[in-house]
């Protein structure tokens, strides 16, 4: 039989702090989405407007990347409080 055992504490500490870089990590994408924006309305000219396609193509990349760490550290923490609620349930005969 195997044995399942979820460390609620470990598991909440580490799901936090990978919320916590999700966090800063969408920030920084929006800081940069802004900066790329500022600088394609400098650069003018069709030119440009490959290189503007490009970085708007990778920037939505990066912002499409976010949700999906968001989605899985919900997941994460919804998972840990499903699992410590099963075990605090569970009763054994003796």
């Amino acid at each position: 039989m195997t044995v399942i055992k979820i460390q609620k504490d470990s598991l909440k500490v580490a799901a936090e702090k990978a919320h916590k870089k999700s966090t800063e990590y969408k920030e920084k994408v929006i800081r940069a989405e802004l900066s790329f924006t500022e600088m394609g309305e400098v650069l003018l000219g069709s030119g440009y407007d490959e290189l503007l396609t490009q970085v708007s193509k990778k920037i939505d990349a990066q912002k499409k990347l976010v949700v999906e760490c968001e989605i899985l550290s919900e997941k994460i923490h919804h998972y840990n409080n499903t699992m410590t609620d099963s075990e605090s349930s569970v009763s054994f005969p003796s």
